[in-house]
């Protein structure tokens, strides 16, 4: 392990040490601090002029294919000759070929995550200072940890592709919206409200994920009707089940103009339930964390790679373009970050390309498999899904799975290499505590192996009991 990682393992320490701290204080101090941390990351992720947001514009998905393909071209061009010159692993693997069409993209290497875990710093461009980098982590659809770099030129890009979509399905900033996120907000104990911070420089009510339950939806549809909540985004699971509760209840949800989710997926039966709860579109969207959103969700509830700025591949095992109605390796390319590029990058799921006659003429897919986690549910009443993130501290993991083995026990099983550390596990399941609560046991045991989906996809959440 690096320098500078080690350095970020005692900084992650320190840092759940004082969140620890932090949900345990009173409501105006929490929320004091989120408007503080919500400032410094506006300050950190505006750092693009006004009229480069025209590269995130979906209003682009309408041109005509040729005008698309020849943008692409150009910033593929732009981004590869950059990456040959100046950043590690692409000098070392990239081929020399020039970049004369946007087919020429095929004779790029892939970019796997094993070369992210081998040494991130890799695909971070020569004379950048490190102190100006986030380390991000994710465990993935495969549950193992991840490691990467982000250079601000790229947080300021995918923020303004994000709020580019948000505005194209209905959102205005000055109108409050609420988000369900993996951030925790309170300790998992928690059993009165409030479960939710809201931030004013975002007119965001920040909803926890992690204390929806038949006992407590009621107050999160209260505070979104106090805050005159019109718009809402973030964890499709967690607008699911609180649709679900909705409709099991006598409750009246806030009329919201869209849902527009993320990070997880939704079925379509699924989607229209929440549509229905809610009386307004559900729009869902595909990205992951290295690359940004890649693709949004058009008016035939296909995904298009959002044009110009990202390019999405589905290919065989060989690497080439498969035909529509077949399944393939998800692969995309950021097309405007060049300090930390991300040039067919691997994603870990599998889609299925599709043709669509929604007049976008971007490629488009019909399904997207890899994010069928299921949830673990409490005795108190609460499903929580997206927890693969808290193998996030553990060393010598090669891939996890977290089991739900009775209703009131809970098992993290691993496999291992010979640097296992016993002891990261057992801060892996005090982190699970956090989000999980005290109602359940949580364990964790090494295993020689892992069972596959048939489609060869790891589920990372397994409900037994």
């Amino acid at each position: 392990m690096s320098f500078e990682l080690r350095l970020w393992d005692i900084r992650e320490k320190l840092r759940d040490r004082a969140r620890d701290a932090l949900l345990q204080s009173p409501p105006p101090v929490r929320r004091l601090l989120a408007n503080a941390g919500a400032f410094g990351r506006s300050l950190q992720r505006g750092g693009i002029q006004p009229n480069d947001r025209v590269d995130h514009c979906p209003e682009t998905l309408s041109l005509p294919l040729d005008q698309l393909r020849l943008l692409q071209t150009k910033r593929l061009r732009s981004v590869v000759g950059y990456a040959k010159e100046h950043v590690p692993h692409y000098r070392q693997h990239m081929p020399d070929a020039d970049i004369a069409t946007i087919d020429d993209v095929r004779g790029l290497p892939v970019l796997f995550r094993d070369a992210l875990r081998h040494d991130p710093f890799n695909v971070v461009a020569d004379g950048v200072l490190r102190s100006l980098l986030q380390l991000r982590t994710t465990s993935g659809s495969t549950g193992t940890p991840l490691r990467y770099y982000h250079h601000p030129e790229t947080l300021a890009h995918n923020t303004a592709a994000w709020q580019a979509v948000l505005r194209w399905y209905g959102w205005r900033p000055a109108e409050p919206h609420a988000h369900f996120g993996g951030l925790p907000l309170v300790s998992a104990g928690v059993t009165v409200p409030p479960w939710w911070i809201y931030v004013d420089l975002w007119r965001q009510l920040r909803c926890s994920a992690y204390h929806l339950s038949p006992r407590s939806f009621r107050h999160y549809i209260d505070e979104m009707k106090r805050r005159k909540v019109r718009f809402g985004v973030g964890y499709a699971s967690s607008w699911y089940q609180l649709a679900v509760m909705v409709r099991d209840s006598d409750v009246t949800p806030p009329k919201l103009r869209a849902i527009v989710t993320d990070s997880d997926g939704l079925t379509d039966d699924q989607k229209e339930l929440v549509e229905e709860a809610f009386g307004c579109p559900v729009f869902r969207t595909y990205g992951c964390g290295e690359t940004g959103m890649a693709m949004m969700e058009c008016s035939r509830g296909h995904y298009h790679e959002v044009s110009p700025s990202k390019l999405v591949e589905v290919v065989d095992d060989l690497g080439e373009p498969v035909t529509p109605g077949k399944s393939g390796r998800l692969l995309v390319t950021d097309l405007l970050s060049r300090k930390t590029p991300y040039i067919r990058y691997d994603t870990g799921d599998l889609a299925t390309t599709v043709q669509c006659d929604c007049g976008w003429n971007s490629p488009a897919v019909r399904h997207i498999e890899g994010r069928a986690d299921e949830v673990i549910e409490t005795p108190s009443g609460r499903r929580l899904g997206r927890l693969s993130h808290i193998i996030k501290p553990a060393a010598g993991v090669v891939e996890s799975q977290i089991v739900q083995c009775a209703p009131d026990c809970m098992e993290i099983r691993v496999v291992g290499t010979d640097a296992l550390d016993a002891a990261s596990m057992d801060r892996v399941c005090a982190r699970a505590r956090r989000y999980v609560g005290d109602d359940m046991r949580i364990s964790w045991k090494q295993v020689p192996f892992l069972p596959r989906l048939p489609n060869g996809k790891l589920r990372h959440v397994i409900r037994e009991g």
